[in-house]
């Protein structure tokens, strides 16, 4: 499996600093971007492609879920397109 990361930082070495973190964790780094620099005008960013072993299962749970409830004014606005 692929995944796509970015990462962001002050600098590029600590952007140099996570990606060998990434690394170590025993994800395999594929592909590295160049750097950018952030549109928010202070630190980089750097786009990587990372081989994911089979043995790591991502799993998320919604912690909002049940507060969101399917039939809320909000949602059935939506449904019907008039939000």
């Amino acid at each position: 499996m692929t995944a796509k990361l970015r990462i962001m930082a002050d600098d590029p070495a600590e952007l140099d600093a996570i990606q060998a973190a990434i690394a170590a964790s025993g994800l395999e780094v594929a592909g590295r971007d160049r750097d950018y620099p952030n549109r928010s005008g202070f630190g980089v960013r750097r786009y990587l492609e990372v081989h994911v072993p089979d043995r790591i299962r991502a799993t998320a749970t919604r912690t909002d879920r049940s507060k969101i409830g399917r039939n809320t004014p909000a949602l059935e606005g939506r449904k019907r397109g008039t939000q």
